[in-house]
């Protein structure tokens, strides 16, 4: 679509009045009526208990504002003092804390997951941060979208009432759950209350969200129906845009807008974005644009073109600087478990061990009484340990290695922790970092200890560690960094059913760590293998010449047994490089406080970053694409029909969540540009309720022109041909279809040689 919604939007139904809304004013039909002698029942009763942090004086004041629920604190923009009336932006942010916190004034924030919505606050509007009940330390309880309603209409009347705020001129904006919340608030709002909504990544239905994160029942029709966006969308009275990235939460956006029939709501997808690359370039448009809103009208005007060159220019402008990238000191951190006593003194074993590999290092009890580095710090903690807990025996199946049951049993028991830390300059490093790792082995050795590496979160026995930090290391001055350093790969939280990938340890060696922010797990080895060798580049050179244009190659990696390794995964016309973009990192929860960066695949082919992400992979690494003509006969046709039963069974179990590591894949017909279907496999990223699989492409069309890898697509479960799912482990189940496909082809071979 061309020109934007909001703009017609606004021109066309924003005959509001210029004065003050009268109290109470006149309720939107639907979702207020709706609710009207109605209450509640929660199954569960959630709330926080972490006071609202005090924000930086002069940007935001901590008030209280009184809703159904009791007295709420807010953020609040202070009292321009210049005696006139002002518009106010009020914002709810993601999340099911219910909670405000920090982020409504941190700066640090990388463009592509600004969530903080502080690009109104930088234009010069004034903001409002409602917390809601059961968040903080509020009272109530957390009700999923229902009775938190109220409290933000409660915040709007506060802010309505604020001598030197515009009435006429209050925005209520929100993004992923504050987006579906902002929807919901609307269609119960008082007509002329806010003169525009701005809905962000909304759920159709709060339901959707799961049973495991909201606290009513899910099945009960009525609780249901009354948190559900799409049901009310005619009882809107603002013009209300929504807005979410294709490669978010699309398909409630795409349900919002086939039930829509309200001519004050628009929609838009942006191709390419997703759930939060969208978010912060439109807030810094719109804020502009809001700035310049002071007609009787609203007369905000908004293209898609607008949005997508704004997304552009904060990508650009997230490009990493150029220049050395490491950190001027390297933090390398240890903790020793016993089971339950060390066998011998640790501060004598350790100075012993520091003495035969690290001479001269000085040990301080404490960092406050540390020189300049290198030196080593060397603490312990007694049993309770509430500093350096043990971590519970269920961690230990991803996070132990080397260690028996028996192990990990017995350090659960562990009556002292001794914590360890060599701090280094940059310069000698790898040198101090790989002595670093022969002294943990001999203290671990002489006292009985097992060690937890606090870079990479692993426990190890001090067999496994010697194998795998020391004697994997190498031989090479600079470590075979597959030995030393882990990558985390785990669901992203904005419903895109994409991964996200962090590495762990490169704080040991003065480095980043180092992510790709989105890939989908067929991907998964493909995006580590390129993971791992950026980090092998920029060990042997941490100088960014051109972040923009950072060449990886297989061909140039130190050590060069690397290469061997690397090469023996390549397929068919793989060139083994590429060019890559390095961005700044995104800090997601969870991480180390580690220096981040992200590899960008900007320079890949295609429109969105699924295509541009497959068309690099392709290129560094090869594809095994081919076209097999095979007649589909009865046999096979019985193979899909099993198939696509068996495939209808997995609804759940996917919904729910594969084991980290699986993926499915699904096979669909598309059509071909002259006649006919071709048959190509998607990975599945989303199930809906209509049973609609929704994924990526997961090769190049011989017959689509206008298809390529990585295209999102999708597949009705009826139409389905086969389906493959690729467990953690290796194993896989399905494409029956295949192998009858794979046997055919093959007897149509035997019979040529004939």
């Amino acid at each position: 679509m061309a020109a934007l919604t909001l703009g017609m939007l606004l021109s066309n139904a924003c005959k509001k009045p210029t004065g003050s809304p009268a109290a109470g004013g006149s309720a939107a039909p639907g979702l207020a009526a709706a609710r009207a002698g109605f209450a509640t029942t929660l199954i569960k009763q959630e709330s926080e208990d972490e006071a609202a942090p005090a924000p930086p004086q002069g940007v935001f004041n901590l008030i209280s504002y009184t809703s159904p629920a009791g007295k709420l604190p807010a953020y609040l923009s202070p009292d321009p003092g210049d005696g006139k009336k002002h518009p106010l932006v009020i914002w709810l942010t993601g999340g099911f804390s219910n909670s405000i916190s920090e982020i409504a004034w941190e700066d640090d924030i990388p463009v592509e997951n600004d969530q903080s919505a502080s690009a109104y606050r930088k234009a010069g509007l004034a903001m409002m941060y409602p917390s809601l009940r059961g968040g903080n330390d509020n009272p109530g309880f957390k009700e999923g979208l229902y009775g938190e309603v109220d409290d933000v209409l409660a915040a709007a009347a506060h802010a309505a009432a604020l001598p030197w705020v515009d009435p006429s001129r209050i925005y209520l904006g929100g993004h992923s759950t504050g987006g579906t919340l902002a929807l919901l608030v609307a269609a119960a709002a008082p007509e002329g209350r806010f003169r525009a909504v701005i809905s962000f990544g909304p759920a159709d239905e709060t339901a959707g969200y799961g049973q495991e994160n909201v606290p009513f029942d899910v099945h009960n029709a009525k609780e249901r129906r009354l948190r559900a966006p799409v049901e009310f969308l005619n009882g809107i009275s603002s013009p209300t845009l929504v807005i979410e990235g294709e490669e978010g939460n699309k398909d409630s956006i795409d349900r919002l807008r086939k039930r829509n029939r309200n001519p004050k709501l628009g929609f838009v997808t942006a191709k390419g974005q997703g759930h939060f690359s969208v978010l912060g370039p439109t807030n810094g448009l719109l804020a502009a644009k809001i700035l310049g809103d002071k007609g009787p009208a609203c007369n905000i005007r908004l293209t898609e073109a607008e949005i997508q060159a704004a997304c552009s220019k904060a990508k650009e402008a997230n490009t990493h600087p150029a220049g050395d990238i490491r950190e001027d000191y390297a933090p390398f951190g240890v903790v020793f478990y016993y089971t339950p006593k060390p066998k011998a003194d640790p501060d004598t074993e350790l100075r012993k061990a520091l003495a035969a590999e690290l001479p001269g290092i000085p040990v301080v009890p404490s960092f406050k009484d540390a020189p300049e580095p290198p030196f080593v710090m060397l603490t312990e903690e007694k049993a309770p340990l509430n500093n350096y807990p043990v971590p519970d025996a269920g961690y230990f199946k991803s996070s132990g290695r080397g260690m028996s049951d028996d192990d990990i049993k017995g350090i659960q028991a562990t009556e002292i922790a001794t914590i360890a830390v060599l701090v280094t300059p940059a310069d000698g490093v790898w040198k101090r970092a790989n002595s670093f790792n022969r002294v943990v082995h001999a203290f671990a050795t002489s006292t009985g200890a097992f060690i937890w590496d606090s870079a990479t979160r692993e426990c190890f026995h001090r067999d496994a560690w010697k194998k795998t930090r020391i004697d994997d290391w190498g031989s090479a001055e600079i470590a075979d960094l597959r030995s030393q350093v882990t990558i985390h790969n785990y669901p992203r939280d904005d419903g895109s059913g994409h991964m996200r990938a962090i590495t762990l340890g490169m704080e040991k060696f003065a480095l980043p760590d180092v992510a790709i922010e989105q890939f989908t797990a067929f991907d998964r080895n493909q995006c580590g293998n390129l993971i791992n060798i950026f980090c092998q580049t920029i060990a042997a050179d941490p100088v960014l010449k051109d972040p923009a244009h950072f060449p990886v190659s297989i061909d140039k990696l130190i050590p060069p047994n690397l290469r061997d390794y690397y090469r023996a995964s390549l397929k068919e016309k793989a060139e083994g490089k590429a060019v890559i973009a390095v961005v700044k990192g995104t800090p997601d929860e969870g991480d180390t406080d580690n220096a981040q960066v992200a590899l960008d695949f900007r320079h890949g082919e295609g429109a969105t970053d699924d295509e541009r992400r497959s068309s690099l992979l392709a290129r560094m690494w090869g594809s095994s694409d081919a076209i097999v003509a095979v007649k589909h006969d009865g046999e096979i046709e019985k193979a899909s029909a099993a198939a696509k039963l068996k495939l209808a069974a997995m609804k759940e179990t996917f919904r729910k969540g594969l084991e980290p590591g699986a993926h499915l894949l699904v096979k669909g017909g598309f059509p071909r540009d002259d006649e006919g279907k071709e048959w190509m496999w998607v990975e599945v990223l989303k199930w809906s309720d209509g049973d609609v699989l929704s994924g990526v492409l997961q090769n190049d069309p011989f017959y689509i022109k206008d298809l390529k890898a990585g295209a999102s697509v999708s597949v009705k479960l009826d139409e389905a041909f086969d389906y493959l799912l690729e467990n953690a482990d290796g194993s896989t189940e399905g494409n029956k279809t295949g192998e009858l496909m794979e046997k055919q082809q093959k007897a149509k071979e035997e019979d040529k040689k004939k």
